[in-house]
């Protein structure tokens, strides 16, 4: 018998439909699931503890092991809801910026669109994602998942994939499968594209065992997978990811990025 695939998924309800199927009684895949933040599971992967892993979107063109698998990502064309800037003080004057530590995708993210919307450069500062601590430090505070999901009370609101999408036209990627060995390519691209059609096709399902399990209301959470969230990694999501490299060299985010490279012929 061969050993388990093992899989690193994030720990918020956008991840839960490529997941959930690992979980039903008719999955018959030999799987070992991880979860934990996407920057953590990119120190696993990297660290060969895990196969495959939903990663940040900035990992594949940071790290040169990385591959891409096809065909699934976690992204949004517009306005995300669980990826955005709270803040104490209007976007043009921010000059301190919590940024929660979960991800630096999102971090990269909002230091784009403050600077090319408002001309700013706030400083940055990781922090672990308590939002009243975070706007008790700091001027505004970046956060992503469940938390920035539920919202908070602050006097300015922005919506990183809706700022994103005004800015650029395109959607955005916030992570994707990644793996470093391109012999488990095949059978983790097989497993997880089975994963992602059974989690698709029964998100309302995921939503109110979501719903029950953490208090969300079932209606925000069934609204977020169902008209929010999107999960193919096709020609327009390549497109929002080549700009976002094209970004963040530009605004000294990253400064000899590597090339992306999908796991499959049509790189």
């Amino acid at each position: 018998m061969s050993a388990p695939l093992r899989i690193g998924a994030v720990p918020f309800l956008n991840g839960r439909p490529l997941t959930a199927w690992f979980a039903q009684p008719e999955c018959h895949d030999s799987v070992e699931l991880v979860t934990d933040v996407p920057s953590r599971l990119a120190v696993l992967l990297d660290h060969g503890e895990l196969d495959v892993a939903m990663v940040s979107s900035i990992e594949a063109f940071r790290n040169p092991r990385i591959l891409v698998l096809p065909g699934i990502s976690i992204s949004a064309d517009g306005p995300v809801w669980s990826v955005k800037v709270f803040s104490n003080v209007p976007f043009a004057s921010i000059r301190t910026l919590a940024t929660d530590s979960s991800s630096l995708t999102s971090a990269a993210l909002a230091r784009i669109l403050l600077q090319e919307r408002y001309g700013i450069a706030p400083n940055c500062m990781a922090m672990q994602p308590d939002p009243a601590r975070m706007l008790d430090d700091c001027d505004a505070a970046l956060l992503i998942g469940d938390r920035a999901l539920m919202g908070f009370d602050a006097r300015f609101v922005m919506d990183l994939g809706e700022a994103w999408r005004e800015q650029t036209g395109l959607p955005f990627v916030y992570a994707m499968w990644m793996i470093v060995e391109a012999s488990v390519a095949s059978a983790a691209a097989e497993v997880l594209t089975r994963a992602k059609d059974w989690g698709v096709a029964h998100r309302h399902a995921i939503a109110a065992q979501w719903s029950a399990k953490t208090g969300m209301p079932e209606r925000l959470a069934t609204e977020y997978l169902m008209g929010i969230m999107r999960y193919d990694l096709d020609m327009k999501e390549r497109a929002a990811m080549t700009r976002f490299v094209e970004l963040c060299v530009a605004h000294g985010i990253v400064r000899e990025p590597c090339p992306l490279r999908y796991a499959d012929p049509a790189t």
